[in-house]
Formats: C-alpha cells, sequence, structure tokens
C-alpha cells in the first residue's frame, strides 16, 4: 500500500511539473531573421553582364568591395540562389543617373521580371525623385505620379548615401539616410509573382554593402 501511494505521489508531482513547465514555456522567438551579407559581391554565384559590372576595394568603406556598373545602357545584378519573399534590404550606393534595387528578381520566358526602387540624382531630368517601378510590366513614364514616384533630397553626384527597403506582402517602405519615416510607401506592388533574387541596378552606379534580411511571409498562419 506504501508503495502504491508513493507511486501516486510521485505521479501527482510529475503531473503537477509538467503543467507548470508548460504554462510557462518561453515565448516564440521573434527576433529579425538571418543578415545575408552580399557585400563581397562574389560575382561567381551572381547573374550579371561581365561588360558593363565589375568589382573593386572600396575607398569610401574600408575594408569593404565595391560592385561598379559602368555607364551605358542599364543593367542589373544579382545572386542567382537568393530568394527573396518578405524582409529588409539594405545599400550603400553613389553615382549613375539613377540608382537603385531590384527586388524579387525572377526570369520568366527569357525576360526579367523585378520590383525596382531607383533614385534620380542631380544631373537627371528628374532630379529629386524615388520612382517605383515595376520592370517587365508598365513603362516608367505611367508611373511619374504619387505613390510612384515622390520628392526626395537632393543627391549630388558621386555622394554616397544609404537605403533600407521594407517588403512585407504587396507593400514596400523605402527609407533614405537614416530617417526613421520612410521616403515612399507602395501598397501594391504591381507584380504577380511574390519571391525572387535581389540585386542592384543603374545607368553607372556604385554599390557597397549589401545586405538582406529574410523575415516570414505576412500570410503564413
Amino acid at each position: 500500500m506504501k508503495t502504491l501511494a508513493y507511486l501516486a505521489t510521485l505521479i501527482a508531482t510529475t503531473l503537477s511539473l509538467a503543467g507548470a513547465a508548460q504554462e510557462q514555456a518561453p515565448e516564440p522567438d521573434t527576433r529579425p531573421g538571418v543578415v545575408k551579407d552580399y557585400g563581397d559581391f562574389d560575382l561567381d554565384q551572381w547573374v550579371y553582364d561581365e561588360k558593363r559590372v565589375a568589382v573593386g576595394w572600396s575607398e569610401k568603406f574600408p575594408n569593404a568591395n565595391e560592385l561598379v556598373q559602368t555607364r551605358g545602357m542599364g543593367t542589373a545584378a544579382y545572386p542567382r540562389d537568393l530568394q527573396f519573399r518578405d524582409g529588409a534590404i539594405e545599400c550603400d550606393m553613389a553615382g549613375g543617373a539613377y540608382l537603385g534595387i531590384s527586388f524579387r528578381i525572377r526570369e520568366v520566358d527569357g525576360e526579367r521580371l523585378s520590383e525596382d526602387v531607383y533614385f534620380r540624382i542631380s544631373g537627371n531630368q528628374r532630379p529629386q525623385t524615388v520612382q517605383y517601378y515595376p520592370h517587365g510590366t508598365l513603362k516608367q513614364e505611367e508611373l511619374h505620379r504619387p505613390p510612384y514616384e515622390r520628392p526626395i533630397r537632393l543627391i549630388e553626384q558621386d555622394e554616397w548615401f544609404h537605403v533600407r527597403i521594407e517588403v512585407q506582402g504587396r507593400q514596400a517602405r523605402v527609407f533614405l539616410d537614416d530617417s526613421r519615416d520612410p521616403v515612399q510607401v507602395i501598397e501594391d506592388l504591381m507584380h504577380d509573382h511574390a519571391d525572387g533574387s535581389v540585386g542592384v541596378r543603374s545607368w553607372g552606379g556604385r554599390f557597397a554593402n549589401l545586405k538582406v534580411t529574410l523575415t516570414e511571409p505576412a500570410d503564413n498562419p
């Protein structure tokens, strides 16, 4: 009888402790996703135009590389194995008639489709603007109006500036320099596909410190 009483007490104690442990279970980890650093611009792993893209040491950022796109036709460069849906993209950039970021890049029937955000700087026909452009769909001039085109501060030729783009579902928020307020908010990204690579695009731009943070999609249960 003593043995049975002991076992009953042991079981009750174990169940009680298990319930307490369940009640005190840690909260789910909600920290941002892992940051993928593409600042080395390892072109062996990239898709790019060899005639218009080069990589070298940066004078602006010690111990960092720069990706340089020569002037001429607009060109893009991006890692071939990256699948970005939601998250954040950060990069430093300078120079070029326009320069910016392409994301959710996907090749369809030999055509590159992507969501593009680029900046027009001093010397451009439409300086002091940031432009959203769904590459492969509409013409740029069809989007020369809010919210697709917005005014920004004047960026001088060869001036380095920092860009951060936060993407969640069909929304993209664009930040310039270290501002906490976006210079542009796109509420309805126009492409149907929801993921793809991330890269840089310009007419003669220079890029450094490209980092991509992946997060869980907004429509995950």
